[in-house]
């Protein structure tokens, strides 16, 4: 048997921060972030606040062109990314990526004017963000189409004059990450839910793919018994790692031990919850 924990939309999270620039503390937009980023501690701020209030490992989000930003607070945030972080900017306006630090930063311009507010049809690429999600959805938005200037995927894309434009786009950048969204500029927009969970996956999924699934068994047999066999099979599937046995015979948490160097073993339900390194828990309780 299998449990897994779940942010309740599909993909496992660990607890995660993300500084928030640009928006208002309060207020339908924070609302709608918080939501959509839950359930991930958001710290809001604005531009002028990067520096002190930027944590190693954060994941970021800019809502729109944050004040105070600056060539300073764009190098800064570079530098942060390359280091292995997430960026994930929002519906920036047309006239602050067209030039200037902010445009460098994210690595595109915009394609002609934002687009009047209306229904445009998104239309999913292949991606592990559109993965389980309608290949197209309507949303109500003032859409802005994106330029990228080499070297990014297209996650999402809206027609526009019967051309397929860049809607959301990401970009590798040294260790991290960069997520630009040309839709999300209305708050009603931000609240779709097939449009909160590709921008959800590309600031937050993305930081797991570097990251071996952590697994927990409940119970271990050594040998043949259930639970040894478990643990061979965690082993020898990439991108799973056995974390830690539970077992209240001490014996067992030793065989565990001494087939798999370097497992954690713990003698309570309570404990194999509480650890912060298991994703999944594989229940194998085996025979007394």
């Amino acid at each position: 048997m299998l449990v897994q924990r779940d942010n309740g939309r599909g993909v496992a999270a660990a607890a995660t921060r993300v500084l928030v620039l640009g928006a208002a503390p309060d207020g339908d937009r924070a609302a709608a972030l918080r939501a959509m980023l839950a359930p991930a501690e958001v710290i809001l701020a604005g531009g002028g606040e990067l520096a002190a209030r930027l944590r190693p490992g954060d994941a970021v989000v800019l809502d729109g062109a944050p004040a105070g930003l600056g060539a300073e607070g764009a190098a800064r945030l570079r530098a942060h990314v390359e280091r292995g972080a997430v960026l994930l900017a929002i519906a920036p306006p047309r006239g602050a990526v067209a030039g200037g630090p902010l445009g460098e930063l994210l690595g595109l311009t915009a394609s002609g004017p934002p687009l009047s507010r209306s229904e445009v049809v998104a239309v999913c690429a292949e991606s592990p963000l559109t993965r389980r999600l309608d290949p197209e959805f309507p949303v109500v938005d003032t859409f802005l189409a994106l330029e990228p200037r080499g070297g990014a995927s297209t996650v999402l894309s809206v027609s526009v004059a019967l051309r397929d434009r860049p809607a959301v786009v990401e970009t590798a950048a040294g260790a991290g990450r960069i997520v630009v969204s040309g839709l999300g500029v209305t708050t009603e927009a931000l609240r779709h839910p097939q449009l909160a969970t590709v921008l959800r996956r590309g600031l937050l999924a993305c930081r797991a793919e570097t990251r071996d699934l952590g697994v927990g068994l409940l119970g271990y047999g050594p040998l043949g018994g259930m639970g040894f066999s478990h643990g061979l099979a965690v082993s020898a599937t990439a991108g799973m790692a056995l974390a830690t046995v539970c077992d209240t015979v001490p014996a067992r948490c030793e065989a565990a031990r001494a087939d798999f160097p370097g497992v954690r073993t713990v003698d309570t339900v309570a404990d194999l919850a509480a650890d912060p390194g298991v994703d999944v828990v594989i229940i194998a309780t085996p025979p007394a």
